[in-house]
């Protein structure tokens, strides 16, 4: 068994050894971690308090906050760390699984006996499942591998309570079921599980009777409804839930029968895998829908036709079918039509079937003892154990490519628009990767590409915008940007950048108006504050900039800028004794503002402490030796 868990570890580790050269990518990454001013201040009882507050993201996940926070406690900026931790989470869930399969059917008076084989093989499956890249090579999707390293963890406290029901094994299965819930609320759907492992492997239904192993659950259902309802108002919140209009009941029922077929068939056959699937709207063929709906009912009636004597079958299929719903898209939240990351626990049902089935249609072909392939529970043949480690040998193969696919966004990207259709998600940010490496033209060209696929793209003109704008084509920009907010009125990103353009325009009053908008659409940007701090400082109104500046800083406590300004500010009334540790913290946030180091040794110079306001203005010219008032400084000191 140490072996087994061993093997598993190893292999799964060198086929994702790639990871930790990845880099953090555009999507997401920066809202769940190195834009995100609470993670990047670690573990403090701000931020703390803040992982529990409902809606950011659209969801609530404070355990997964809590594990982002500490990442970045240890590892800062660099993507490694956090791209291990995901991976550690990947890896344990993988030994657990196997631990927990072979725990529940080996058991004595169990269904299945001796089973570390085919327990081994559903553990292998999952470990590298090319479909299981996105939740363990995205950073921002640790809230899959933790809630699923939860998830194994309250299965296999189930599977001790089921061995001796009492109180007492029963509390940690529900202090693990709220940590995973805490984690991403996707476990809702746990309780049922439990329900059908009660039916196979475990053998409860017959000696509990049906209505006492509901009622077992009842409790952590009525934690899957609050959580359920939790997540409705975050998402809600967040304006993530899709409207009826946009997504009539019809296009989603379409939709799901379409993604369920969709997942069969890349889990049997994972190719063209990417980061995201434009949802189709009603654009679905009917052939399309109808062969979809065809190719799940003959599977339900196979599973359940042939699931008298194979348990197995319902209990896997049921699984995978029940651990979907809550992101079949019957409640369409985002913009996707499926994704890879929603089956990172659901396979696991079909996986089940996978590694049961082949042993019992083997032993059905070859007569007992022949030697072809042993009995379940014992060493498998020859046979078996070629075909399974052919499979898993192709997996680990496909799964090690798809990983370099992650390396970077603008390869993840490229690939998405390679593999899919119409992905004007995928050209938007395959532009954002072109335009932070300058390449606006390229950008600019990737933003227009998906305005021709969809043209009232309120995204792709915010970032058409964004470039024009980096480009000073600041007419241009302003348009894109007001087409942004006529798509998508309480767009606050695109109201804080108008002001910006009006601000570079000269026009601070124009920009007032946008910075307060887009303050009142997002109580928790803090640029606007800090951009409307500097007009009311241009306005005489000091006071009123301060508060600017300590808002800003109450919302994100890490902004340069605002540290920065709010010194200045300080310094202008004469409280050079308070500007002086403003200053510091700006350079401690961002070390290479060259007027922060000249703004400190102004004011050191100020209080007679030469030599180090020296070294400030030697340092503002490192940074940037065009900068006069350094030059200035230092020169007025060596004149002294």
């Amino acid at each position: 068994m140490l072996l087994i868990c061993l093997v598993l570890l190893v292999v799964t580790l060198a086929v994702y050894m790639p990871v930790f050269r990845n880099a953090f990518i555009n999507y997401d990454d920066d809202v769940y971690v190195y834009r995100n001013s609470f993670v990047k201040a670690g573990l403090t009882a701000k931020s703390l308090a803040w992982a529990f507050n409902v809606g950011y993201a659209g969801n609530w996940h404070p355990l997964t906050w809590m594990s982002h926070m500490a990442d970045y406690q240890f590892f800062r900026d660099n993507p490694a760390g956090h791209h291990a931790t995901n991976l550690i989470f990947h890896m344990a869930s993988t030994v657990l699984l196997f631990l927990v399969l072979r725990r529940m059917t080996s058991r004595p008076g169990s269904m299945q006996a001796g089973s570390s084989w085919k327990s081994a093989f559903v553990a292998a499956l999952f470990a590298l499942h090319p479909l299981h890249v996105e939740s363990v090579a995205w950073v921002a999707e640790r809230k899959d591998v933790l809630s699923t390293f939860f998830w194994m963890l309250t299965m296999g406290a189930y599977v001790l309570y089921s061995e001796k029901p009492s109180i007492k094994r029963y509390v940690p299965v529900i202090l693990l079921f709220a940590l995973g819930l805490m984690s991403k609320p996707m476990l809702v759907s746990l309780p049922i599980i439990l329900l059908l492992l009660d039916y196979w492997p475990l053998g409860r239904m017959e000696k509990s009777g049906k209505l006492k192993l509901i009622l077992e659950k009842m409790p952590l259902l009525a934690m899957s409804a609050g959580s359920a309802i939790i997540t409705f108002t975050a998402q809600n919140k967040e304006g993530a839930v899709g409207s009826f209009q946009n997504y009539p009941i019809g296009v989603r029922v379409a939709n799901a029968i379409v993604a369920y077929a969709g997942y069969v068939g890349k889990t049997v056959f994972p190719h063209n895998l990417a980061i995201f699937y434009p949802h189709p709207g009603n654009t679905l063929a009917v052939w399309q829908i109808a062969g979809s709906a065809v190719i799940l009912a003959a599977i339900t009636s196979l599973v359940f036709y042939y699931g008298r004597k194979r348990r197995y079958l319902a209990v896997g299929w049921l699984w995978f079918v029940i651990t979907l719903i809550p992101v079949i898209g019957l409640v369409q939240v985002g913009r996707q039509a499926m994704a890879d990351r929603y089956t990172y626990f659901p396979l696991i049902g079909l996986f089940l079937i996978v590694a049961s089935l082949l042993p019992d249609l083997a032993r059905e072909t070859k007569r007992r003892g022949d030697g072809a392939m042993g009995r379940w529970g014992e060493t498998p043949g020859n046979a078996l154990v070629i075909v399974a480690c052919a499979i898993v040998i192709m997996l680990a193969a496909a799964t090690r490519v798809q990983v370099g696919y992650w390396r970077d966004s603008r390869m993840l990207f490229q690939h998405a628009v390679d593999v899919t259709r119409n992905n004007y998600l995928a050209h938007i940010n395959l532009g954002m990767a072109h335009e932070d490496e300058k390449e606006y033209g390229e950008a600019m060209r990737q933003y227009r590409e998906s305005l021709k696929i969809k043209s009232e793209n309120d995204l792709a003109h915010f970032c058409l915008g964004g470039a024009l704008m980096d480009q000073g084509r600041f007419d241009e920009a302003a348009d894109e940007f007001r087409t942004a907010i006529a798509l998508y009125p309480n767009y606050s990103l695109a109201h804080y950048n108008l002001g910006l353009v009006f601000d570079l325009q000269g026009k601070p009053n124009e920009a007032k108006a946008e910075y307060l908008k887009a303050m009142t659409l997002n109580a928790q940007m803090a640029p606007p504050h800090n951009n409307l701090g500097i007009i009311l400082v241009n306005e005489g109104k000091i006071d009123e900039a301060i508060a600017q500046f300590r808002e800003a800083l109450e919302i994100e406590p890490d902004h340069a800028m605002a540290h920065l300004n709010l010194g200045l500010a300080l310094a202008g009334q004469g409280k050079v004794n308070e500007a002086i540790p403003e200053y510091r913290k700006s350079i401690a946030c961002n070390p290479d503002l060259p007027n922060a180091y000249y703004s400190l040794g102004k004011a050191l110079e100020g209080q007679a402490k030469l030599s180090e306001a020296a070294e400030q203005y030697r340092r503002a010219l490192e940074i940037d030796p065009s900068c006069r008032e350094a030059m200035a400084g230092l020169k007025r000191l060596d004149d002294n």
